[in-house]
């Protein structure tokens, strides 16, 4: 296994690096510290062609163009403080009352304006003989888009010879602030030659929070059974997208200990099974 630094361009006048972490089976993961954003996870096919399987760019300039940030799809990037939606901008922490900004419709989203994604983050290359990685960190101060408190954050990305990928957080506060930390990639496993609709999804949860029409989950708790968003049994894409008009961005309750790792969910793509080593 083996790690490197390349030069990937910069922003706001100061120099953007890509973390390239490589193991001995020929996965590689590229990440740079623009956003803590992973831009490819590329591993090789039967021909010995290396194949992404991620929505990214190989260039500063397609992160910072203006279709990309007028569309803001979060291309791999780490969000925060807060993934997804916060209601009317507006949260309580001990009584106090705190306002943050609304970037999507009348909602608070991924952060706000100037979130964790378009921040440049600290890195470090990490080693220790069975992974190769690399450590973001991030300084958030009090009231940075409104949220309260100083928060330390980071993000370690890592990988092994099994080909695996870890990304792993940790956020430390001064005071109570509310966080979510999650990477916002999206994958397409056939190597980009089709689109998603063949590939087949299982999520073991029998629930989910029901969103209001602002697409924000007010609290209510809604079974999944016999709707579109029931994936506990494998199911096509293209057969539960044909019935979801916006597509997923469910808020699905695991059916697990919510303190134990576990299995959750599963993709695959059964038209691209025989076309990797």
């Amino acid at each position: 296994m083996k790690s490197a630094i390349n030069n990937f361009g910069s922003h706001n006048g100061k120099k953007v690096d890509q973390y390239v972490l490589e193991n001995d089976l020929g996965m590689v993961v590229r990440i740079i510290n623009y956003g803590a954003t992973i831009t490819s996870i590329t591993v090789p096919d039967i021909e010995s062609r290396h194949v992404d399987l991620v929505c990214g760019f190989d260039t500063m300039e397609g992160y910072l163009s203006t279709v990309y940030q007028q569309n803001a799809p979060y291309f791999g990037c780490t969000v925060g403080r807060y993934a997804s939606r916060i209601k009317d901008g507006s949260f309580s922490v001990n009584g106090k009352k705190y306002q943050v900004a609304c970037n999507d419709g009348s909602n608070h989203l991924h952060g706000g304006i100037v979130g964790f994604n378009k921040r440049l983050w600290e890195a470090d290359l990490l080693d220790d003989g069975d992974r190769v990685g690399v450590k973001m960190s991030l300084v958030s101060p009090h009231l940075e888009e409104g949220h309260p408190g100083n928060l330390v954050v980071s993000a370690v990305f890592s990988s092994d010879n099994n080909n695996t990928l870890i990304i792993s957080y940790a956020a430390k506060t001064d005071e109570e602030t509310p966080v979510s930390l999650t990477n916002h990639s999206y994958f397409n496993l056939s190597g980009f030659k089709n689109n998603i609709l063949e590939h087949k999804a299982i999520v073991l949860a029998s629930s989910h929070l029901k969103p209001d029409e602002t697409n924000v989950p007010v609290g209510e708790v809604e079974l999944l059974e016999g709707t579109p968003a029931d994936l506990n049994k494998e199911v096509y894409l293209k057969d539960a997208l044909r019935s979801l008009e916006t597509g997923f961005e469910h808020y699905f309750l695991f059916d697990k200990d919510p303190w134990s790792l576990a299995k959750v969910a599963e993709f695959t793509d059964g038209q691209s099974i025989g076309n990797w080593k």
